[in-house]
């Protein structure tokens, strides 16, 4: 447009003035739109300006008509269109959701509960959880509860052509790895090299009545050891496959036989009868300590780590009875618990020493004691069940496993040394030998029964919202109810 200007004095008006050209631009006028106004961090927005004539200049620098960008927090985007001298601006505000994450109460479903829990959920979620890929029923809150099975899973294997019949009571189970192992059936030697799926006969007695194996153990993958009733002792060079008759110089039955290193051993066993070894076994030294009157019988006995203390357990005159050398078995002294809560008519069945301090003894009528300074005093531990308990190993210095006959069946396990816990279990375990704290064996009357802990997989869970998706994963055990026989 045009515009001049002339002047009005006392009627008289001047000439117009030189003309003025006013240019007129239009205001642009634009509109900003973005496919997202929220997302997830680490997620982007598309954000689109049209309707702009002129230069265009976005907040975070760009030009362009369309950009992609992706917020690490609430950012508000602004585009400016400038025509001439006239310009315009309009904004879109990117909402940055906090990703939705899941924490556990704990990392290792063995048995126990864990509780998952969903934080940074946006509000108004619609939260569904999923396992193995499939949607979990009614799992729409924000916490999820997984329960497991309490899963001990006792897989029996019967041993190849034997039948429940011609088992010894005695029945020792012994492996040395999770593949070779041993049983002993009566008196003969039974040899697994897969873990007990299937066995070969590696000794019989060939002369006289047969004569029953008490004990066994190994002092390397090669040579092992066992005894038996009739003073009967055996050796091995070959890893199991053949046994050679040692001689002991006695007909009393022998009980229990272990090593303290490849050259000391001990032997104990009916009558108050002690041998020792201080060669490997080439020959054995009869100790007559406890030869007069009254006899004890021994049962067991056990090396104390890193020492030359040896104990022995059994019973004399139908209760327990303890008997302690303190040079690898050469000369012994009867020893007293010094607990007087001991019950009436309880026979001491098993001892083991996991360091210099800690030892533990079981017994009949449920019997466990302890002891935290290497004998000098003993306590009696609650016992979950009143079974005579048999056989007690540990793993090391806080897992231990113990199992019992009559008049329940029982297999015990603590992750402390302090608590027993009941393993419930429809059988009567006499003896029982684990190689790690997942995979153990335990024979009762008639079965050889493996022993399997609940398996800590992998398993993905994932979380889904209606805004994120986000894979979580915590290690978890068994989902189904854990197998009996």
């Amino acid at each position: 447009r045009t515009y001049k200007v002339a002047c009005l004095v006392n009627g008289c008006l001047s000439d117009s003035s030189l003309a003025v050209l006013i240019t007129i631009n239009p205001t642009p006028m634009i509109n900003v739109s973005s496919n997202k106004t929220s997302i997830c961090l680490g997620d982007s927005a598309i954000i689109t300006v049209s309707g702009c004539p002129g230069t265009l200049l976005w907040s975070n620098g760009a030009t362009s008509s369309v950009i992609k960008v992706s917020p690490a927090t609430n950012t508000s985007y602004t585009a400016t269109c400038t025509l001439g001298s006239c310009s315009s601006n309009q904004s879109v505000m990117i909402a940055t959701l906090l990703t939705p994450n899941v924490t556990a109460s704990g990392l290792l479903l063995c048995g126990q509960t864990v509780t998952l829990t969903a934080n940074n959920l946006p509000v108004g979620s619609n939260i569904q959880w999923r396992r193995d890929g499939v949607d979990v029923a009614n799992a729409t809150n924000s916490t999820f509860v997984i329960n497991s099975s309490g899963g001990y899973d006792f897989t029996s294997y019967k041993l190849q052509n034997l039948s429940v019949e011609n088992f010894n009571p005695n029945q020792v189970v012994y492996f040395i790895d999770k593949n070779i192992g041993f049983v002993i059936k009566g008196s003969n030697i039974l040899k697994t090299a897969d873990g007990g799926v299937t066995w070969t006969t590696v000794y019989s007695v060939s002369y006289g009545p047969t004569i029953p194996i008490n004990s066994m153990t190994f002092t390397s993958q090669s040579t092992g050891w066992v005894v038996g009733e009739s003073g009967l002792c055996l050796k091995t060079i070959d890893g199991g496959n053949t046994w050679t008759y040692i001689p002991t110089s006695t007909s009393f039955p022998l009980k229990k036989i272990s090593f303290k290193d490849l050259s000391n051993g001990v032997i104990v066993g009916d009558f108050g009868s002690i041998y020792y070894t201080a060669n490997g076994g080439n020959t054995w030294t009869a100790v007559n300590t406890f030869n007069g009157g009254n006899y004890p019988t021994f049962l067991s006995l056990s090396f104390v780590p890193n020492t030359t203390n040896v104990w022995a357990i059994g019973v004399k005159a139908s209760n327990g009875f303890i008997a302690k050398s303190i040079n690898s078995g050469i000369t012994w002294s009867e020893v007293s618990l010094g607990i007087a809560q001991i019950p009436a008519n309880t026979t001491f069945n098993d001892i083991t020493f996991t360091t210099i301090n800690d030892g533990f003894i079981v017994g009949d009528n449920g019997t466990i004691f302890r002891t935290t300074n290497g004998g000098v005093s003993w306590q009696l531990q609650l016992s979950p069940i009143l079974s005579g308990l048999k056989d007690i190993q540990f793993l090391n210095s806080q897992i231990g496993y113990i199992c019992g006959t009559f008049p329940n069946g029982s297999f015990l396990k603590t992750s402390e040394g302090n608590t027993w816990k009941s393993l419930n279990m429809y059988a009567y375990p006499v003896s029982l030998s684990f190689v790690d704290e997942n995979t153990g064996w335990l024979t009762n009357y008639g079965n050889i029964i493996k022993y399997t802990a609940p398996q800590c997989s992998t398993i993905p869970l994932i979380l889904t919202t209606n805004c994120c998706t986000v894979f979580e994963t915590i290690k978890s055990g068994s989902w189904t109810d854990a197998s009996t026989w």
